[in-house]
């Protein structure tokens, strides 16, 4: 803290003299959070949470005493996004490498602030923030967000800045854009029609309105930056957006085969020329039925005439072989990421459980292989798992983020549950009341994003952090409710893993359907029969039930897991979610609604995971009962069955009276 003499004698004091004053006459100067003063945005408007915090904490800003030091790495030892918090005395002190860490900082003290409860003077407040130093797990934490059409989204800026800012307090750094998607057709239009004017080819989209829908994007990515978040843009189709071989089809942009590179060449510059801040260009490959040709032709040229040597490309791996993007990435100037799907278009396991030629691009083939031209995001497709029901597991979020350093990796790109699906509340529940309590679907999902984003971070974040981020939604019933939703949230993941119907996000909804899909490994049998014949998704550590039941009647001993211990393990949880839900007390406001919303989900699970329980285990005896032709065992799997089916009607209850 500073001093000063205060005076308020007469100015003939000699300086000898005012040295010599009693110390009753010096006081402090008002301290303040003192930031550099050409800090970038991003750290301005974290310090606003900081005073946020402070002020909730009956602390004037003007009295604390927090500076905010930002070196470069070549000087502090600190990388761009790390930070460092220490305290002497009641003198704090933030040091980072770079906007990026002094933002995460403050955050950081903000959080601090909040959650240690002390009241009242600085003095108090700061004697209990905790010195630390955090360094981001993963270079990359990316939110894998689609850009939806008809209308198109970029143009709803309100909505995007309030996500970006949430993505920002939960230190995701990467905005990852893909795109178009038509949810009415579940096609991937081209965007480049939307964006940008040709003037080679006039007649390709409405000008104004691309010129409208440019300056929306451009807007997007001012704003991102301005929270320290980069954005990715990857358009998915070449040509006619529905997917699917598309070299020789006819164009609904209007623009010939033969031409196509030429275009896309043409838009690619113009678009980055418009938006200088863009950090990655993506394009897909697998799905065009372009060569890598074309993608130097087109996206490689658009670049290198734009003159960005700043601009990382990047695509998919999906559907297309690592000898077709080689070429590629030994070209892209500014380095090259491939993006690989984590398990398949599904979240299920917290590790890369999809090996082997059976999962194909589902999974990473050979691009862990190393040395190579390109480095690795892995794209968490969990959107196919998880689409409705508020999720969100503590550990299975910790063990997942560890993996994201496999291979040449960088980090992920995460999937959220409204990717595919509309942002309005007012398309999924009935009653007016619960479309009025978020005005963004993904509010509802705050703990998904709370949990990847700083998990990711930092994966040895305290589980207090997590306790606390609950106890700020629901108060006193909080830890309650954190303990409700860690039990709720093994189901579905277990579910997915066990009853696998295939990698595709189309080839099972976990939430919503029973899982009695007729398999590709045998189409002639019975819904119900198939069930039996099972293949877990990750087969080295699950036994499915017709491989369990053989090893049972056979006494080989087989050290995997089987039906009667996922069975067990689902209807335990199922019962602790429905006890913990009944013993959170009444809540009140903000608090309540939000509880009316999050109950319903936790409790759809519950009985999902009952509805498993009983038919893994019903399916297990009629196993048995099939191949032993014992009568007692068929008598206990229909009762399992009869049950599987009441737990069915109890799912569809609870999820049917608010959705």
């Amino acid at each position: 803290m500073r001093y000063y003499l205060k005076k308020t004698f007469c100015v003939e004091f000699t300086m000898v003299a005012a040295l010599l004053l009693p110390a009753m006459f010096a006081v402090p100067v008002r301290a303040e959070i003192k930031l550099p003063p050409d800090a970038d945005e991003c750290v301005r408007w974290a310090a606003e949470d900081v005073r946020a915090a402070l002020q909730a904490a009956k602390v004037e800003p003007e009295n604390a005493d927090i500076d905010v030091i930002i070196a470069p790495a070549a000087k502090s030892g600190i990388e761009a996004q790390s930070f460092t918090i220490e305290r002497t005395g009641t003198a704090v002190a933030i040091k980072a490498g770079g906007a990026g860490g002094a933002m995460y900082g403050l955050q950081e003290l903000a959080e601090q602030i909040s959650n240690e409860g002390k009241r009242g003077t600085w003095s108090r407040v700061a004697h209990d923030i905790k010195p630390t130093t955090q360094q981001p797990f993963v270079e990359i934490r990316a939110d894998n967000m689609f850009i939806h059409v008809y209308p198109l989204e970029l143009n709803n800026l309100e909505m995007w800045r309030a996500y970006i800012d949430m993505l920002a307090r939960n230190r995701f750094n990467l905005l990852d854009l893909h795109g178009a998607y038509d949810l009415r057709s579940t096609s991937f239009p081209n965007l480049y029609p939307m964006l940008v004017h040709v003037p080679d080819y006039p007649n390709i989209g409405n000008e104004q309105k691309q010129a409208a829908n440019l300056a929306s994007f451009k807007a997007i990515i001012a704003y991102a930056k301005s929270r320290g978040v980069k954005v990715a843009f990857m358009n998915y189709s070449a040509n006619d957006g529905k997917g699917g071989a598309e070299k020789n089809a006819p164009s609904i942009t209007g623009v010939p085969p033969e031409k196509l590179a030429d275009y896309t060449s043409k838009a690619v510059t113009l678009l980055i020329h418009e938006l200088p801040d863009l950090y990655m260009l993506g394009f897909r490959v697998g799905e065009s039925g372009q060569d890598a040709a074309f993608y130097k032709n087109a996206y490689i040229k658009g670049v290198t005439d734009a003159g960005r040597t700043d601009l990382r490309l990047y695509t998919r791996s999906w559907q297309t072989t690592k000898d077709q993007l080689e070429p590629i990435a030994q070209v892209a100037r500014a380095g090259f990421d491939i993006e690989i799907k984590y398990n398949g278009e599904q979240l299920g396991l917290p590790y890369q459980a999809m090996q082997g030629s059976n999962f194909g691009s589902y999974s990473y083939q050979g691009y862990l292989d190393v040395p190579a031209d390109y480095q690795i995001i892995w794209q968490v497709r969990a959107n196919g798992t998880h689409r409705f029901w508020a999720w969100e597991n503590t550990e299975f979020i910790r063990r997942t983020v560890r993996t994201f350093t496999l291979g040449n990796a960088r980090g992920f790109t995460l999937e959220p549950p409204n990717a595919y699906f509309s942002t309005d509340p007012a398309d999924y529940y009935r009653s007016t009341e619960d479309k009025a309590v978020y005005q963004y679907m993904w509010q509802k999902y705050w703990m998904w994003y709370y949990a990847w984003g700083r998990l990711s971070f930092n994966p040895e974040l305290p589980e207090e952090n997590l306790v606390h981020a609950y106890e700020y939604h629901y108060g006193n019933a909080g830890r309650k409710v954190y303990e409700t939703v860690q039990h709720a949230s093994k189901i579905v993941p277990l579910v997915y893993a066990y009853r696998f119907v295939g990698p595709d996000q189309r080839d099972f909804s976990p939430e919503t359907e029973t899982g009695n899909a007729l398999g590709k490994r045998k189409k002639n049998v019975s819904a119900l029969l198939q069930f039996m014949d099972n293949h877990p998704m990750d087969e080295r550590s699950f036994a499915g039930i017709g491989t369990f039941v053989d090893d049972q009647l056979a006494s080989r001993p087989d050290g995997r897991i089987g039906p009667d211990i996922v069975a067990a393990k689902l209807h335990e949880v199922a019962a602790a979610t429905r006890e913990l839900a009944a013993s959170v007390p009444a809540l009140k406001g903000t608090a309540s609604s939000e509880w009316r919303l999050l109950k319903p989900d936790l409790l759809s699970a519950s009985w999902l995971g009952d509805y498993y329980a009983n038919r893994i285990q019903g399916l297990t005896y009629f196993d048995y009962a099939l191949k032993t032709g014992r009568e007692t065992e068929y008598k206990t799997a229909l009762d399992l069955l009869d049950k599987s089916e009441q737990s069915w009607k109890k799912l569809g209850e609870t999820a049917d009276a608010i959705y």
